[in-house]
Order: structure tokens, then C-alpha cells, then sequence
């Protein structure tokens, strides 16, 4: 039993160190050629133009992100009395109509709003099943992810210069049950 409780003791105190490593990434400028300086980020004049690196992910969302919160995103109307999904929530953000993922891509780069930034996002299609998604673009301003199959969507994560940290964290995170 003292053995069970210093493993279950070890994996809480793993769990808290990774999350705050996390963290610390988190707060990391998205290019290598940016600056953090009190909470604000800005671009040295002498460094080349960078962008992050974002991966897509045609076929699925994250069912921490849109996927969880999509009642929530949407007013009581259905689609033929005009009703959209143009609500955020504080991990979700609504950040346009788009005609491309490019553009909702583009978006979600350019999204930082009081010390948060556009970590993932969802571009709904024009195929997608709820007309009422359709060519929407949401951002999630959380680090969660996980992946989950649904039809008409296109996701990205947004990288920033320690991509394989940060996959590696996301990992460990979810092997010790913490997302």
C-alpha cells in the first residue's frame, strides 16, 4: 500500500512538473525571432520574418475544443430563422465566416487577445453536416488536444519553435490523465 500511495504521490508531482513546463512553453514567443517582455510580444527589427509552424488535420477536430463546446457556441435558432454559431466561451473563440482554411489559418496567427493566443483552430466547410457551422472558423486558446473523426472540418495546431517539446508534453499529459 506505502508503494501504491509514492507512485500515485510521484505521478501527481510528474504531472504537476510537466503542466508547468507546459506552461512555460506556452508563454515562449511563437518564432525564434520574437521577444516576451512583460507580458507583451514584439518582432526585433533585424530578425527575418518567421511564422509558426501549424500542422492540418483534414477530417477532425479536437474534442477539447469545438467538438466539447459546440452547444454552447450557437444561439436557439435553427438555421432556417437565420440562426448562427458566432458565440465564443472562454477556450473557444469565434473568429469568422472564411470561404478557406488559409484564411481561418490566418486568423487564428493574428488572434491574441489579453495574453491569449489561438493555439488550435476549426474551419467548418461548406459540407459540414449543421448548416449553421458552415465556413464558421473557431479558435481554441487552450493547449488541449485531443484528436476525434468528424466529416466537413479541417483543423491545425499552431507550433511554435519547440514543436517536439511541446508534442512530447501533450503526451505525457494525456498518459498521466491529466487532459
Amino acid at each position: 500500500l506505502a508503494w501504491i500511495l509514492r507512485t500515485a504521490a510521484a505521478a501527481q508531482a510528474l504531472a504537476a512538473g510537466v503542466e508547468r513546463l507546459e506552461r512555460m512553453v506556452e508563454a515562449m514567443p511563437l518564432c525564434t525571432c520574437t521577444s516576451f517582455t512583460r507580458g507583451a510580444t514584439f518582432s526585433l527589427p533585424a530578425c527575418r520574418p518567421c511564422k509558426p509552424q501549424v500542422l492540418h488535420y483534414e477530417g477532425f477536430s479536437s474534442s477539447v475544443g469545438v467538438g466539447a463546446d459546440r452547444h454552447a457556441l450557437c444561439d436557439w435558432r435553427p438555421h432556417w430563422m437565420l440562426g448562427r454559431c458566432k458565440r465564443s466561451t472562454d477556450g473557444v473563440k469565434y473568429l469568422g465566416t472564411f470561404d478557406s482554411v488559409d484564411e481561418c489559418q490566418e486568423a487564428c496567427l493574428a488572434y491574441s487577445v489579453q495574453g491569449q493566443r489561438c493555439r488550435s483552430f476549426t474551419y467548418h466547410h461548406p459540407s459540414f453536416e449543421d448548416p449553421k457551422f458552415r465556413l464558421t472558423c473557431f479558435g481554441v486558446v487552450h493547449s488541449g488536444w485531443v484528436r476525434q473523426r468528424e466529416n466537413g472540418v479541417t483543423s491545425g495546431r499552431v507550433f511554435g519553435p519547440l514543436v517536439r517539446l511541446q508534442r512530447l508534453l501533450q503526451w505525457l499529459l494525456r498518459a498521466l490523465g491529466t487532459i
